[in-house]
């Protein structure tokens, strides 16, 4: 399935890689830890008639550039969301955050909420940002020793057997793997830290856009009780649980979680 052509607009604080496909009202993808903007192949595909699609490469991923701070918070990444959309001239989107871009996202509405149309947490993690510093720290060290202790190729294979379900195909493997090969360990550690330090609880408060959340039905990553309690936090949330997926549900269910997501958006307007 075809990829549009990346390309990468200077925001000043940082340059960013992004892909974009069709017309009409914007429709934002953002990713998680192993993600970027390849991952998104089959919503391009499924969306780019009716909408018009982005997907970046969060800063660190891709060929985006870096952070100059060693631990950017969740609001760093919001302001580069936000300078993104500004430079490509989008004053409302649809947002739909994945797992950490959950946590992006829900930043992005509370402090932009006349710029959005509808608010999708997609297996959205809820930040550890309650815990002691103390437990932060052992976090933050033990994902550096695991990234630092392994090449990038198989860093990338291991997280995706974790994330997918139990009984993945070596082909969904792979190619989970391969969306994740472009992550630098530099950029990976600053949003595993941002997302540690973050709780998504904070970001929630006030959303008054229609918002959906969706779970995996065998996501140990976002759980599914975790998914629920994000949607109860958000008063008219759609709550959706998508059966037989890990943490990839955009390539392991990709026509389920399309058919989901446009619902939702045909809905909403």
């Amino acid at each position: 399935m075809s990829l549009p052509d990346a390309k990468t607009v200077d925001l000043r604080i940082v340059e960013i890689t992004y892909r974009e496909k069709g017309r009409g009202p914007a429709l934002m993808f953002v990713h998680g830890l192993g993600g970027g903007s390849a991952a998104w192949s089959e919503q391009f595909e499924a969306f780019s008639d009716r909408y018009r699609v982005i997907a970046w490469d969060g800063p660190g991923y891709g060929r985006s550039g870096d952070f100059l701070t060693e631990t950017p918070m969740v609001s760093d990444y919001v302001e580069v969301l936000a300078r993104l959309l500004d430079a490509l001239a989008v004053e409302g989107a649809h947002l739909v955050g994945h797992s950490f871009g959950g946590i992006i996202v829900a930043g992005y509405n509370r402090r932009f909420p006349a710029r959005v149309l509808s608010l999708t947490l997609l297996q959205a993690v809820t930040g550890s940002g309650g815990l002691e510093p103390g437990k932060l720290h052992e976090l933050n060290k033990a994902r550096r020793t695991q990234v630092e202790s392994m090449a990038p190729k198989d860093f990338a294979e291991f997280r995706a057997r974790k994330a997918l379900a139990a009984g993945a195909s070596p082909a969904l493997i792979a190619r989970a793997a391969e969306v994740s090969y472009s992550v630098r360990p530099r950029g990976y550690l600053q949003a595993y830290q941002a997302m540690c330090a973050a709780n998504i609880f904070d970001e929630l408060a006030g959303i008054s856009a229609p918002a959906l959340v969706i779970a995996g039905e065998n996501d140990s990553t976002a759980p599914q009780e975790n998914c629920r309690s994000i949607a109860e936090a958000v008063p008219g949330s759609r709550f959706r649980t998508i059966e037989g997926t890990g943490h990839v549900i955009y390539m392991e269910a990709a026509e389920r979680l399309n058919a989901c997501l446009g619902e939702f958006l045909a809905d909403v307007g």
